[in-house]
This record gives C-alpha cells, sequence and structure tokens, in this order.
C-alpha cells in the first residue's frame, strides 16, 4: 500500500470537501477547519488514495471520521469501513451516508483481550486502523499498539491525539497519550500532525512494503 502525504497532494484531494457532503454530518464547524487544526480533510485524502481496502475504525462516536474515510466511495472506490464503539452515539444524518457507502456499524469492544483474541484474524485482515477513543489516556492505545505490533499487522495505523498531556478532560490516571506515542519504536513512527489533529495525528507503519511518501 501507498500514501501520498504531501500537503500539495491532500488538498487537490480535498478541494471540494465539506461542500459536496455537508448534508450527512449534523451540526459540527470543526469539518470546515484545515489541515493541522482538524482531522477531517486528512482522512477525506487517505480515502481518495485508497480502493477496495478494509478499512477498522476504533471509537465510531457521531460517525464523521467513518464518513471521511470512506468519502472516495462516492466516486467508486469500493472501501469497507467496519467502524466499533462501546454505545451508539451515532447522528443519525451520519447514518444515512453508512447505509449507503459500505460501512458497518458493531457495538463491541475490540480493546477487551477476549474479543481481541476471538477477531483477530478479522482485525488484523484490514488495511488501515483509525483509533479514537475515549479516554484518550493512552493506557489502551499502548495495549492496541503492543498486540498489533506482537501479531505482526502488516497494514497501517492512525492515532488521534497523541500529544494530549495528563489531566485533561479532568483525567486523573498516571499516564497519557503524550507517553504512550513516546513509547512507540522510532523506527515505526511518523508524526503528522501538522496535516492532522491540532491534538496530535500519528501514523504507525510496521511494514517496510507500505509506502509512506511524507
Amino acid at each position: 500500500m501507498e500514501l501520498d502525504l504531501k500537503l500539495e497532494t491532500l488538498q487537490e484531494l480535498s478541494k471540494n470537501f465539506p461542500d459536496d457532503i455537508t448534508e450527512y454530518f449534523g451540526y459540527l464547524d470543526d469539518i470546515y477547519k484545515d489541515f493541522g487544526v482538524e482531522h477531517y480533510k486528512l482522512l477525506i485524502s487517505i480515502s481518495m488514495q485508497l480502493k477496495n481496502k478494509k478499512i477498522l475504525e476504533l471509537g465510531t462516536h457521531k460517525g464523521q471520521s467513518a464518513i471521511c474515510l470512506t468519502y472516495s466511495n462516492q466516486f467508486g472506490h469500493n472501501n469497507v469501513l467496519n467502524t466499533y464503539d462501546i454505545c451508539d452515539l451515532v447522528f443519525n444524518q451520519c447514518r444515512s451516508w453508512f447505509n449507503k457507502y459500505n460501512i458497518n456499524f458493531h457495538i463491541k469492544n475490540l480493546f477487551e483481550n477476549e474479543i481481541r483474541e476471538n477477531e483477530k484474524n478479522y482485525i488484523l485482515s484490514h488495511d488501515i486502523i483509525f483509533i479514537d477513543i475515549d479516554p484518550h489516556e493512552g493506557i489502551l492505545e499502548l495495549d492496541m499498539y503492543n498486540w498489533l505490533k506482537s501479531n505482526n499487522y502488516q497494514g497501517i495505523i492512525i492515532f488521534d491525539d497523541i500529544n494530549l498531556d495528563r489531566g485533561h478532560f479532568g483525567s486523573n490516571v498516571n499516564f497519557s497519550m503524550r507517553e504512550f506515542w513516546l513509547k512507540v519504536d522510532n523506527k515505526y513512527k511518523l508524526d503528522i500532525t501538522k496535516l492532522g489533529h491540532y491534538s496530535g495525528t500519528g501514523l504507525v507503519n510496521f511494514n517496510p512494503n507500505n509506502k509512506i511518501n511524507y
């Protein structure tokens, strides 16, 4: 798999966003914000480079990121996205996109060890995994990173909020997303915050055959 993350390429790929799909988002001013402020343009630019791929999203929330990750399906790219959360918070407008463009929404916690082991082959079969989960404390993210690494995952992982420190949103645990990101081996990680979310966006690639142009 190959991704071009040069800013000029991403700007060209996202030039019609969000005006062409605003009706599906519900109320969210953040979709109008640029690279390095919010991650939505980055996600749709990645989507535009994927064809016939499987994407796994952990942390559906309202559904906007899932729409961005399948943005290219309206142009016939035929990607499939499986998105997971532990409760249903999806906006009705987003759900109408889900029904049209190959998004499968599941209520299941893939961070639970037994569930994850039972779904092992299924999880590892995805080409891209996007992780953006509450409470953004780095503990579950580190656990999933280590699990994917130990199971020789061959795709690309994108983590949101990698620069959040201890204490955000009232968190009182002795760990953070920033500390998680520091534990990721330098040879596998790429900080792409300037293209993604102001709170930090990180890409992890264990497979040297995947080409990331940055």
